[in-house]
């Protein structure tokens, strides 16, 4: 961590910008989203210019997808059901989390980290105030998620 630390502040003194990943739903996560919230608050920690986080999906011609055929596990009839911000998004369930559990802590995360104040102060001081305000209209829209829906 202290590796990182460092790092953190060359790439700030070069007034380079910096950007991480963060998946959520891995097969083998745990029964606890622990490993999910554990990704959401290094991204707050670090303060990245930009983090995405996403919902583990099996692509068609992966070697993810073909193991979740053998699986039996339920993946998207369409082709949009493969992306992340679609209603009908369908991401991998882990063995212990459902696909609509796993779907809800991206969202969240998404919301939290994008709505979190030292982020958006980080942003208006490298951006300006105009970067802020598209932000904080993009955090006003919630995507309506089938899977969700349908849970309840």
């Amino acid at each position: 961590m202290a590796n990182a630390k460092s790092k953190k502040r060359t790439y700030r003194s070069l007034r380079e910008y910096r950007r991480a990943f963060f998946p959520s739903g891995h097969r083998e996560t745990t029964g606890s989203v622990d490993p999910f919230a554990t990704g959401l608050e290094m991204a707050k920690k670090f303060n990245f210019e930009y983090a995405n986080f996403y919902a583990a999906m099996a692509y068609p011609g992966s070697q993810l997808y073909n193991d979740a055929i053998k699986q039996g596990i339920k993946l998207p009839e369409e082709w949009y059901g493969f992306s992340q911000y679609a209603e009908e998004t369908l991401p991998m369930p882990t063995k212990y989390l459902s696909a609509a559990d796993v779907l809800r802590f991206r969202d969240h995360a998404f919301k939290e980290y994008f709505t979190n104040p030292g982020y958006l102060e980080m942003i208006r001081g490298k951006f300006g105030p105009e970067v802020v305000k598209h932000i904080k209209e993009i955090t006003k829209h919630e995507i309506h998620r089938k899977i969700l829906v349908l849970e309840r």
